[in-house]
């Protein structure tokens, strides 16, 4: 036994600092025509790596290992603790390294072998070894992710520190960003929890011992995150009260994009009791986000309709600012479809909204768009409710007093302010 130690550390000196993380004993060269390999763990804590010679025995005593460096070793089997077949590729890895020396350019073409053949991890050893051995060795650097600034050399993550960046879940951002990130992420879980509730809650209002338990958990929502839900559960609700419960569970919430929701009901909606529920909720609280909308409904609508609808939710809100946007929506033009009837039939082809001059087409076979100039009531009516004034539908006569208007000294809404 005493023999065997002494050949071992022979065979750990000749390795001239090949060193392979894990690996306490060096036998790691691979005789010619060995077509197999194992590694042998002992039991205080090395390995040795070769061929096991008398395999095929049965409740072996002793092993008899041909390590890869040449030669024969025996070993008692109280030693070896665990036997464990080789990889092909780590028979001609190991095989390769004893033919370069611990040089930069030996440890570069095993780099190179490796690449070629898909051993990232023995790459990058080596190419940290070449490190060891040359500092400054630009192509090892560019290959393990360095670069130079500044005549230093750093790695993309100590780059991305001295910028300020933080890794976040694999990705490098800002703090900033992270937080955003985390925000969105736990925000998205509490919209998860409240679709569950939502939907379940909702599921209630149609059982009778249950639904006035439901109503009262559902107009209790002040959470913004339930708003995805109560959107959702408004869009498929069946019946005009389950609409009424979403409305007013939505009103309760008061976020911009639950204002949206109703805003958008009160001028899309075809349903004009529904739509006027929408309205009076907005009324008891008018939120400065409802007003906002509706300017801007005012401005992109090119349905006569929704501008009119828009103008009677402004003058509900009683927003001043809206002044101007509604001057400017008191006559607007709009495309129109007439004569869509077969010959001698008549078709009315306006009057559909608020404000609109109504027409009608006398026995025209085929539909003929031409533009006309509405005069919008509810613009009109709006105006006259927020400005105190009365123009009629004078647009050079209205812009003229609110440009007085806006040279006199300003006015501060207090709500506004406030918000």
């Amino acid at each position: 036994m005493h023999a065997t130690i002494l050949f071992m550390q022979s065979m750990q000196a000749k390795m001239k600092n090949f060193a392979v993380p894990g690996v306490c004993v060096a036998f790691l060269f691979l005789a010619a025509g060995t077509s197999r390999g194992e590694i042998f763990t002992l039991s205080t804590g090395g390995e040795i790596r070769g061929e096991w010679v008398n395999q095929k025995e049965r409740n072996p005593t002793r092993y008899v290992i041909q390590p890869y460096a040449g030669g024969q070793l025996t070993v008692a089997a109280t030693i070896i603790v665990r036997v464990t077949e080789q990889a092909p590729g780590e028979i001609a890895y190991e095989r390769l390294k004893i033919q370069h020396d611990d040089t930069v350019e030996g440890n570069w073409a095993i780099a190179e072998w490796c690449r070629e053949n898909r051993q990232n991890d023995q790459r990058e050893f080596h190419l940290r070894r070449i490190l060891t051995l040359d500092t400054d060795h630009a192509e090892a650097r560019r290959l393990l992710g360095y670069q130079q600034v500044d005549r230093r050399w750093l790695t993309k993550e100590e780059i991305m520190i001295e910028r300020g960046m933080i890794k976040y879940k694999g990705n490098w951002m800002t703090p900033q960003q992270a937080r955003l990130k985390e925000q969105e992420e736990k925000q998205k879980v509490a919209e998860g929890d409240w679709k569950k509730k939502v939907k379940r809650w909702n599921g209630w209002l149609s059982n009778s011992s249950k639904a006035v338990r439901a109503k009262e958990f559902l107009l209790a929502i002040r959470s913004p995150d339930a708003v995805p839900a109560l959107i959702r559960n408004l869009e498929s609700a069946k019946t005009y009260e389950r609409k009424q419960i979403m409305a007013e569970a939505l009103a309760n919430v008061g976020t911009p994009d639950a204002v949206e929701v109703l805003v958008d009901r009160t001028v899309d909606e075809e349903d004009e009791e529904f739509r006027y529920y929408c309205l009076d909720l907005l009324g008891k609280s008018k939120p400065p986000a409802a007003a906002d909308r509706y300017i801007e409904l005012l401005k992109k609508s090119d349905d006569n309709r929704h501008i009119n609808r828009a103008a009677i939710g402004l003058k509900q809100m009683g927003d001043k600012t809206a002044i101007l946007p509604l001057i400017d929506a008191l006559i607007t033009q709009h495309k129109l479809k007439i004569g869509h009837g077969p010959p001698g039939q008549t078709t009315t082809t306006f009057g559909r909204g608020a404000g609109d001059n109504g027409g009608t087409s006398f026995g025209t076979s085929s539909p003929k768009v031409v533009k006309r100039w509405m005069h919008n009531e509810s613009v009109l009516s709006a105006l006259k409710s927020l400005s105190g004034q009365d123009f009629d539908y004078d647009v050079k006569a209205w812009r003229e007093w609110y440009k007085n208007q806006r040279q006199a000294p300003p006015q501060i809404n207090s709500r506004r302010d406030k918000s």
